[in-house]
């Protein structure tokens, strides 16, 4: 496995996060809980996609999901089981066939029609496919074969970056990005978080509908939770008609599901999932594999914690149940952990992916997040070797 000890940026409001590795050796988990894992899991690869060269002096670079798990490395699928998958080293969608071949690539680098310079997210809609241009702020889409439709530029200054999002209708559209709003304190101002998801509508001025505040589905809802959750890993998202599923980036073993009530998304259920740990967060950790958070503005602060339980997928099967994916630590290791619910929304099955469990040293799984198509198979970016790849198949025994 590839040492993945770095340094890295990222830019959200006025916050610098940087994660550094810690260089110690990792305890044993306290909490003696012993799941029943009553599912024999494997996954059965149909291929993967590397880089590689795609034509002359045109080289495929894969996302890296293990900088900032949200949006960096989104996939989607459509009826025909083409794959959309984001390149931004040469900042185009490239487009691969059910098979994993090469076709062709949907829009390229600049400031113009058809053109992006930093792709956050992105979604399919019938057949067109909608972008968000974080570095221009703006939705440029195209049709699925390649042919550009049109840009969609804010008519104000509250449109909230897309680190997943989801085309509801011709007119609306759904964000997910913790949002922001400043609290009077008596020392000033403090930055505080308030909801998840954001509905526009294609003036994109503000939003027209704010859900998911953070306070009721976070249970630790710390500065190092905060930043994290903002920086790293917001949340998976699953869509279907008039039901959202979510889970936080930090997975506490809830599963939140809203449905759409009146104009309005509600939420309707939580569904109760299991953990390996007793908590998912390990806040003021020294450990190896420990995040550390440093806030430069209005003031410097460090925050450090190690993150035992994250979510990276969550999906709704053909025949109505529901799954969840996640990386789980536990006696030194990070475990990649599948949890099916039954249409009662009753945990039904466990199990484990054993060809996917890693050294608890190092940060996290490497593998990232996960996607599903319409025949329940499954897509994930992989860097636990030295070379990442996209892996496609279907999780058996589930």
């Amino acid at each position: 496995m590839m040492d993945r000890s770095h340094n890295v940026y990222a830019s959200i409001l006025y916050v610098v996060i940087i994660i550094a590795i810690a260089g110690c050796s990792g305890n044993e988990m306290p909490f003696d809980q012993n799941p029943e894992f009553n599912l024999e899991l494997t996954f059965e690869e149909s291929y993967t996609i590397s880089e590689k060269a795609i034509e002359y002096n045109d080289f495929l670079i894969l996302p890296d999901s293990r900088v900032r798990e949200d949006g960096k490395g989104q996939i989607r699928t459509d009826d025909q089981g083409n794959i959309y998958l984001p390149d931004r080293s040469a900042m185009t969608i490239r487009v691969f066939d059910e098979n994993g071949n090469y076709l062709y690539n949907i829009g390229r680098q600049g400031n113009g029609p058809g053109e992006f310079t930093n792709i956050l997210s992105l979604d399919l809609f019938d057949d067109e496919l909608s972008v968000f241009d974080r570095g221009n702020n703006r939705i440029v889409q195209f049709l699925t074969s390649g042919e550009y439709l049109r840009t969609i530029v804010t008519d104000g200054s509250q449109m909230i970056p897309a680190v997943s999002m989801h085309r509801l209708t011709n007119e609306q559209y759904l964000f997910l990005h913790k949002a922001s709003s400043r609290i009077p304190v008596e020392n000033g101002e403090k930055s505080r978080q308030s909801s998840f998801f954001h509905i526009f509508d294609r003036r994109f001025s503000s939003p027209r509908h704010s859900f998911g505040h953070v306070d009721t589905l976070i249970d630790a809802n710390s500065a190092f939770t905060d930043m994290y959750i903002s920086g790293m890993n917001t949340g998976r998202v699953w869509m279907e008609d008039d039901t959202l599923w979510f889970v936080p980036g930090t997975y506490s073993g809830r599963i939140f599901k809203y449905a759409l009530t009146d104009g309005e998304w509600k939420k309707a259920d939580q569904i109760e999932g299991h953990l390996l740990s007793d908590e998912a967060i390990l806040e003021g950790s020294n450990e190896a594999g420990q995040i550390s958070i440093v806030v430069y503005a209005p003031r410097e602060e460090s925050f450090s914690g190690k993150v035992l339980s994250k979510s990276l997928g969550v999906f709704r099967l053909n025949d109505g149940r529901v799954l969840h994916i996640s990386s789980q630590y536990r006696d030194d290791e990070r475990q990649t952990i599948v949890e099916v619910f039954n249409e009662e929304d009753e945990l039904e099955g466990l199990g484990r992916l054993d060809e996917f469990t890693f050294d608890g040293d190092d940060r996290g799984p490497g593998i990232g997040p996960f996607w599903k198509d319409q025949n329940d198979r499954f897509y994930f970016l992989d860097h636990s070797e030295d070379a990442p790849v996209l892996r496609v198949g279907m999780i058996r025994g589930i």
